[in-house]
């Protein structure tokens, strides 16, 4: 008995309160909604694209809308790629996948095995390659005779052969008589895969109409030989109505890997645009990344912040956060490394009193230095422009006072202590001291205050392995 939506919804989908994407910090939770009203208005067969760069959020997101997908009752298949690709074929490693998924599914998953392993079988006989030559009439009997237990009676292998060799006057060997005959075989049997993919559709869904998502996740990660004959597979094997494959990809990255593959393509020609029908973009927004960063640092553990003003508060460090995210340059995935550096310097210092500002800001610094482009150069090299303590060095602080020691108009010695008090003032606990007493109270926070964080930060990187 086919089993109804609501009883596939039970085996396929997450439990109904458990919210998807409750730990979206992008904004993500819009597109899934949008993305899922799209493949529930597709019919047909369709190979969809969703794109990002490196390190956006691409993982999340095929994660969360794998989930909201099955909570509203859609068959989904979730596939990695890359962590398949030491199998000996693409299409083995999907075809395994189906098998796991029907292993776990109520109803008759034998039967739903048993397809599904023949359209394996199916499936490789039809990829295979046979060459032909010439060939001549007197090879007709042995062919039909080579299938004529597989013959379907409807005297498509006959009429093929007759084409075939109709006019050809040729003599042909036995050996060439059998691979025309493989050649038939292929033939019948890609006629046979669409219905038994559709048989395997209404097996998965318990529907006529309904529709199997497939979400691909890190082909861009692939061998170039995997990731090529990966969408082949689908493309040729998989195009039929009601199977949706969508593939989170970098397209750049894909693109290059064609190009390793088959050389570079004619002008304008696109390699992706061969096998995906419809591409979409994962929108990555500088405000998405911004507002990440925003409250990521608002979620750093409990600290003993370096003195009890709000210049080193937790919302002092979201803010200088969300500052610097655009100016960087950092991924997604960079500016988590950044964060779990800053979350281990915190929890293996428990009593070292904490700049949180400054310790987020030199966490995104050593990040972005990995980074070889002019703008996260830019970024690296003026760091004090977002938090101006950041420049209070000893070599600083011996040139500020070598300058208060020269000789300075009344104008002078104002615009100097105005500077310092801009700088470096949440440092000084008494700003009615004077321009020299200012300065002396600042060497012991220029020999220690940036080295020391620099130092517990530098131990987190390596540990996170951002460094």
């Amino acid at each position: 008995m086919p089993r109804d939506r609501d009883d596939l919804s039970n085996s396929n989908a997450p439990p109904a309160g458990e919210d998807p994407f409750a730990k979206d910090r992008l904004n993500y939770r819009a597109l899934g909604d949008s993305f899922t009203r799209l493949v529930a208005s597709i019919d047909d067969g369709r190979v969809i694209s969703i794109e990002s760069g490196f390190g956006q959020g691409k993982s999340f997101f095929a994660k969360a809308w794998a989930k909201h997908l099955r909570q509203n009752n859609f068959f989904v298949v979730e596939v990695n790629a890359w962590k398949n690709e030491n199998s000996s074929d693409p299409l083995l490693s999907f075809i395994t996948q189906l098998i796991d998924l029907s292993s776990k599914q109520g109803g008759d998953s034998a039967k739903v095995k048993s397809r599904v392993l023949t359209i394996g079988r199916q499936a490789l006989v039809a990829s295979a390659k046979v060459g032909l030559n010439a060939v001549s009439r007197g090879a007709a009997e042995e062919i039909s005779n080579f299938l004529a237990d597989q013959n379907d009676g409807d005297g498509f292998a006959e009429g093929l052969v007759n084409k075939t060799v109709e006019g050809m006057g040729v003599a042909l060997s036995k050996h060439a008589s059998r691979l025309i005959a493989e050649q038939l075989e292929i033939e019948k049997v890609r006629r046979e895969i669409p219905g038994n993919i559709q048989a395997l559709r209404r097996e998965l869904t318990g529907s006529a109409d309904g529709k199997i998502i497939v979400i691909v996740d890190e082909l861009d990660r692939c061998h170039p030989d995997y990731a090529i004959s990966f969408l082949e597979s689908l493309k040729h094997i998989f195009a039929e109505d009601g199977y949706i494959f969508c593939l989170m990809l970098n397209s750049d990255q894909v693109e290059a890997l064609a190009r390793r593959r088959f050389g570079e393509a004619g002008t304008g020609e696109l390699y992706l645009e061969k096998f995906i029908d419809l591409r979409l973009q994962l929108a990555r927004e500088s405000d998405q990344l911004q507002n990440f960063s925003y409250l990521a640092a608002m979620d750093l553990p409990e600290h003993t912040p370096f003195l009890d003003q709000a210049d080193f508060s937790r919302t002092a460090a979201a803010d200088i956060a969300k500052n610097i995210t655009e100016p960087s340059g950092l991924t997604l995935r960079q500016i988590k490394r950044a964060y779990l550096a800053v979350e281990i310097a915190i929890r293996t210092h428990p009593s070292v009193p904490i700049d949180l500002p400054l310790l987020v800001l030199l966490a995104f610094t050593a990040v972005a230095e990995r980074r070889k482009n002019q703008f996260n150069e830019q970024f690296v090299s003026a760091p004090s422009r977002w938090l101006p303590r950041r420049d209070l060095t000893l070599e600083r602080w011996s040139a500020l006072l070598k300058k208060a020691n020269s000789d300075l108009s009344e104008h002078s010695a104002a615009a100097m202590f105005a500077e310092i008090e801009r700088k470096y003032g949440p440092l000084i606990p008494n700003s009615k001291l004077h321009l020299y007493e200012m300065i002396r109270g600042l060497k012991p926070l220029a020999e220690t205050h940036i080295q020391n964080h620099e130092k517990i930060l530098r131990g987190a990187l390596i540990v996170s392995g951002g460094g």
